[in-house]
């Protein structure tokens, strides 16, 4: 299975649900409980729409803190490796390019991951309202 063919569709899950679920951690973490998604039109209310508690809001939050934390200590990549990547004629070029593909693909494996954490603390209602909720918002639509 090539790399594209793992990338798609980690990507299409991880926007989807890290997409939506992300930007409500992020935003009612820095801005309180009742806050939800203010900066796309259309999230801003996912949250009461999903009508989610305030202990999954804070389950949400947390495993979005545990996501970043765990994302911060990422190793990065050299100077040397970021000159490679965009030298092609540079020696190092394809081991650079290839860890550059890897870390890629790891860090939509850890978004997927993320999505289906907090989508597991939905109650089935809640998932079941999801794809309607995200069909009806037009930022999604696109």
């Amino acid at each position: 299975m090539t790399i594209r063919q793992r990338l798609v569709p980690a990507l299409m899950a991880a926007t989807v649900v890290t997409g939506v679920f992300g930007l409500i951690g992020d935003y009612a973490a820095a801005r309180g409980p009742d806050t939800m998604v203010a900066g796309l039109p259309g999230l801003h209310r996912m949250g009461d729409a999903l009508q989610l508690t305030d202990a999954q809001r804070e389950s949400i939050r947390q495993v979005m803190q545990d996501a970043r934390a765990a994302a911060r200590s990422q190793p990065r990549p050299s100077a040397a490796e970021l000159q490679a990547l965009v030298i092609p004629t540079d020696p190092n070029h394809a081991n650079a390019l290839e860890a550059a593909k890897q870390r890629a693909v790891a860090r939509v494996q850890n978004r997927a991951d993320v999505g289906a954490r907090i989508y597991a603390l939905l109650t089935p209602e809640q998932q079941s309202k999801l794809p309607q909720l995200l069909a009806a918002t037009p930022a999604w639509r696109e």
